[in-house]
Parts: structure tokens; C-alpha cells; sequence
């Protein structure tokens, strides 16, 4: 037992000597710590699962379409290519886990870059 674990126990029973855990609400009843429904736990693996088989299908794709960028003979067509990426994005977003959603393509930054390559 730890120094802390040692001073806490301590504290607590010096509460309980006192008396002030005495008539608390719900005194002698069950806490009800997890209000989760029965496989909760199989559901959210579930989900981040397949979140994460969706991420690396999106990324696979958002790789091809990066690519693709760079090709582009005209900043319209360019400006298309990145508005594309993005509805992709929003799209797989909505069904991503938090931990897994993507930031979208910038469209000012790759523009930039693509200028920077040597494209006007």
C-alpha cells in the first residue's frame, strides 16, 4: 500500500468515526454505476472496427485522389478535385468513430503547393 492509499484509508475512516457518511440518500442500496444496456461493450467494438476498416478504405482512396492533385492541368480542375476529396471526407466522417474521422483537404494550402510545383 502507497503513502496516498495509506493517508485516503485513513481520511475515510476518520469520516466514518464521525459520521459523515451516516444518512447519506441512498444508504444500504446498490450504486447504480454503469447504466449501460447488456453488450454495450460488443457494440462499441463493433463500431470501432468497422470505423477503422472504413478509415483505411478512405485513406486508400484519399491517396489515389492526392495524387491526382497534382496532375491537374488547370486550378479549376484542381479546385474540382479538392471539393470531390472533401465530399468524400464529410461523407466517411458521419460514420467514423471521433478518433478516426479526417480533417479536410485545404484547399488554400494545396493550392499553394501545386502552385509551388510548377503550375500557374
Amino acid at each position: 500500500m502507497s503513502y496516498i492509499d495509506l493517508i485516503v484509508e485513513q481520511r475515510i475512516a476518520a469520516a466514518m468515526a464521525r459520521g459523515d457518511f451516516d444518512d447519506l440518500p441512498g444508504a444500504g442500496k446498490p450504486l447504480d454505476l454503469d447504466p449501460r444496456e447488456p453488450g454495450w461493450w460488443a457494440e462499441q467494438f463493433v463500431r470501432r472496427e468497422r470505423s477503422r476498416l472504413l478509415r483505411d478504405e478512405v485513406e486508400q482512396d484519399l491517396a489515389g485522389r492526392r495524387a491526382a492533385f497534382w496532375r491537374a492541368g488547370t486550378l479549376d480542375e484542381l479546385r474540382e478535385l479538392v471539393t470531390d476529396a472533401n465530399r468524400t471526407l464529410t461523407k466517411a466522417n458521419v460514420r467514423l468513430v471521433a478518433e478516426d474521422r479526417f480533417a479536410l483537404v485545404d484547399l488554400r494550402e494545396t493550392i499553394e503547393r501545386w502552385r509551388q510545383v510548377g503550375r500557374a
